[in-house]
């Protein structure tokens, strides 16, 4: 027989592939072993390429079908001795992170394999049988020698593929830590900073500097990718253990949907990105409108959940507050973005899509305050065809246009004969429900021979301040005028009260030669659309722009987005304070005011509330804001509810009063709301029920230089739900079990009057002593059995709280 060579390459035609003998020493004389295992497994250095799976890797996957390759040493080696020594130690790594890591490793169990240091001597369970192969290289046969499988197998397998875990795993992990915890660092670093290119892009868009908006994205982008690849390089196999653990797992879970966020928030601005960035030059319409944000809507949707599954604790603490700033005005972005998704195809129908719609367009002024926001001075019938304005007719005389038109003759509300005799068109806007005055507005604009409109738009001056501020400065050299944010109001209400010509009679005729100007420039530039939307959402909440649409689906959509200025139903408590400024000219514009309401729950649960209001005339060397401000007040409050008392209310010359003539005729509408009028003859101060509440009314003069308080004390026609504090065994064992929650609630719906500008409002609600509260909406203030919430009325404000006895 002829002498082998040593490892031998060796092609096998049946099996494919190439095979290194291995000697393995059973005796101490030297010889070739007949077993020969298959050695492939090649070790790589580490490397930021693309994970590639590594032989460890393979073996966790699936350990019996890499069993075959597994790599024995040429000799075995007798096991070496270890001395310890155990002397004081310092805490090892190990325990730095014990705590972090903790899961334990799997236990094993399965036959050890037998080494006999002094002779060498392995012993495998494995048999062998001769095989015959060809050299291909020399065309000399062999016989070599292969394992032949016995039936235990897999068990000797197990014990070596376990024994290998046990020493590689803990190293493994170690490794897979430590890399989580740079990437981590890096991850923190890289999304913070992106988020703040996000933050700025955003801001850049909504000012429309594109290209600073495009940077800022890109730079997000490229910021994101970069901490999401910090991520990517950690070893899928250990990072889905490293899931187990609760520190490390929170971590990655953190850091992975920060990342998402990021990523999905900047995905989901592009679009807006592109519509503007469109080269081509025709105007952006409301369908392309729809169609971004029918595309950003989702994404926007899956940011709140990234953002909503991120514990602000995984960031640092000097990014966790920005982190939930930024987080809350991504909800109520991703709100607004749902609510507009949700009316595209009504608004597509309200702009006139396939049909032309008409619209009257009231403009209020605000320095001279109405119930639905201010005096209307001027009003424009406005005609809309596929979302763009073919008509816009703003009579040149204004409101008073109507006046010698109008064959209705009905009698106003008492209050407005301190002007007028006759219900007039300007002065339609009475009631503080929007809907009933919009409805009662069109009826006063056919009687006086208007056409029948489709709806109402209704703004006052600070939507014309934030256009102005859009577009810029605007020229108007036929009036030698310069119109800017900071004077448009003071110069327009010079020009129709003073300085129009008196000949020709058009005081508002500089409303019709501004108005063109105003929408060329505002669409002649797409950077203008996003803080035009902006704009108009702000003010629609602050209902200085309101809605109604004679389409019932359209304007119960409106209702439901809080845009239609209604007066709102609710069981708890509710106050609405409204001015209307009848005779005191435009002294509203300096009128400081100040709302102090307070509930007082008694033992029995009765509520009283007292409603102090203070208002300040600080004077004002303006012409039209120096003038006596005569303010006719009303108190909306829930139904039922009983006056107490009523203080600190004075009332305006009665020989100011215009007579009516006998053939007037009561108006219907008026007499269907203003139901049970009554008037206390102490105070003067008349209750009515209106819009499904009690009303308590007065008057409140103020002249320049002069603050004046006046103060209402009511009963509320509820009770609060009075806690048990009976101590028997039922009541003991239901409280017990939670069956019988001892809870009670009170609430507070303050609606803010449309127009009004950041008045000041506080509330302060006391309990009896032996009640706890558990729970608000919203931060208040809290000593003993008083909360106080003190704010400006910018938007509707609510309040709720939960006690138990």
């Amino acid at each position: 027989m002829p002498r082998r060579e040593k490892n031998p390459e060796i092609q096998s035609r049946d099996l494919g592939f190439t095979h290194k003998f291995i000697p393995i020493f059973f005796n101490q004389e030297e010889k070739n072993s007949p077993y020969v295992l298959d050695l492939p497994q090649k070790l790589t250095p580490p490397s930021s390429a693309p994970w590639q799976p590594t032989q460890l890797d393979k073996i966790l996957s699936n350990p019996l079908a890499e069993i075959d390759k597994i790599k024995i040493p040429e000799k075995f080696s007798p096991t070496p001795k270890i001395k310890l020594d155990f002397k004081p130690f310092a805490e090892s790594r190990w325990q730095k992170i014990k705590d972090e890591l903790s899961f334990s490793w799997p236990h094993f169990s399965a036959p050890a394999l037998k080494i006999q240091p002094k002779k060498a001597k392995l012993i495998l369970p494995i048999a062998s049988s001769p095989v015959k192969l060809k050299n291909s290289k020399t065309s000399k046969n062999y016989k070599a020698y292969f394992p032949l499988v016995l039936p235990n197998w897999q068990k000797a397998a197990l014990s070596f593929t376990a024994m290998a875990l046990l020493f590689v795993l803990p190293v493994k992990a170690f490794s897979a830590y430590y890399q989580l915890r740079d990437s981590q660092e890096n991850i923190i670093t890289a999304g913070t900073e992106a988020f703040q290119d996000l933050k700025d892009g955003e801001t850049a868009l909504q000012n429309g500097n594109l290209p600073e908006a495009a940077s800022k994205l890109q730079s997000a982008l490229d910021s994101f990718a970069l901490a999401q690849n910090k991520l990517n390089e950690i070893n899928p196999v250990w990072r889905s253990l490293l899931y187990l653990t609760p520190k490390i797992g929170n971590k990655l879970k953190n850091g992975e949907e920060l990342m998402l966020a990021g990523t999905n928030l900047t995905m989901g601005s592009l679009p807006i990105l592109y519509l503007l960035n469109n080269k081509n030059n025709s105007p952006i319409s409301l369908q392309n409108i729809k169609e971004t944000l029918d595309k950003i809507a989702p994404r926007f949707a899956k940011t709140k959940q990234n953002l909503m599954a991120i514990d602000p604790d995984f960031l640092p603490e000097e990014n966790q507050t920005a982190f939930l700033k930024i987080r809350e005005a991504i909800f109520a972005l991703n709100n607004d973005l749902q609510k507009i998704s949700s009316l595209s195809n009504s608004l597509l129908a309200a702009a006139g899509t396939n049909t032309e719609k008409t619209y009257l367009l009231i403009f209020q002024n605000n320095n001279e305050i109405r119930p639905t926001g201010g005096f209307i001075g001027s009003f424009a019938e406005i005609k809309i065809k596929n979302g763009q304005i073919v008509k816009l007719d703003i009579p040149s005389q204004g409101s008073y246009a109507l006046q010698g038109n109008q064959v209705a003759e009905v009698l106003p509300p008492i209050p407005l004969q301190l002007l007028q005799p006759r219900w007039e068109f300007r002065d339609a806007n009475w009631f503080p429900d929007f809907p009933t005055s919009a409805k009662k507005l069109m009826w006063f604009y056919e009687k006086s021979g208007g056409p029948t409109v489709d709806g109402v738009i209704a703004l006052d001056t600070v939507p014309f301040i934030d256009l102005i501020k859009i577009i810029g400065a605007i020229e108007m050299p036929k009036y030698n005028l310069t119109i800017n944010p900071n004077n448009v109001i003071e110069t327009v209400q010079q020009q129709v009260e003073m300085d129009y010509d008196k000949e020709k009679n058009a005081p508002k005729e500089i409303l019709g030669d501004l108005a063109p100007l105003i929408l060329e420039k505002l669409f002649s530039d797409k950077n203008n659309l996003l803080p035009l939307l902006s704009s108009i959402n702000k003010n629609l909440a602050q209902k200085h722009i309101q809605f109604y649409f004679t389409n019932p689906v359209l304007e119960k959509e409106i209702l439901a987005q809080n845009w239609g200025g209604e007066i709102k139903t609710g069981t708890g408590d509710y106050l609405a304070v409204i001015s209307a400024n009848i005779g005191g000219d435009k002294s509203d514009k300096v009128i400081e005011q100040q709302v102090n309401h307070q509930s007082q729950i008694l033992e029995d649960g009765s509520i009283i509330d007292t409603v102090t209001i203070t208002r300040k005339h600080p004077g004002s060397e303006s012409f039209f804001s120096q003038s006596k401000n005569n303010d006719y007040l009303r108190f909306y409050v829930p139904a039922g509810s009983q006056l107490l008392s009523a203080e600190g209310f004075n009332w305006p010359d009665e020989s100011t009063y215009r007579i009516p003539e006998k053939w007037y005729k009561l108006d219907e509408d008026l007499q269907k709301i203003e139901q049970n009028k009554t008037v206390d003859i102490k105070t003067g101060t008349i209750t009515t029920q209106e819009f499904g509440k009690t009303v308590f009314a007065n008057w409140l003069v103020i002249k320049p230089l002069e603050t004046v308080t006046a103060k209402i004390i009511y009963l509320l026609p509820f009770k609060v739900k009075v806690p048990t504090t009976q101590k028997n065994l039922g009541t003991v064992l239901a409280n017990f079990f939670k069956q019988n929650k001892n809870y009670s609630s009170y609430s507070l719906l303050v609606q803010k009057q449309a127009g009004t500008n950041f008045d000041a409002f506080s509330t302060k609600i006391e309990w009896p002593k032996e009640w706890n509260i558990l729970w608000t909406n919203q931060e208040v203030s809290t000593e003993g059995n008083q909360a106080v919430l003190s704010t400006n009325l910018i938007e509707d404000n609510f309040l709720g709280l939960v006690f138990e006895n």
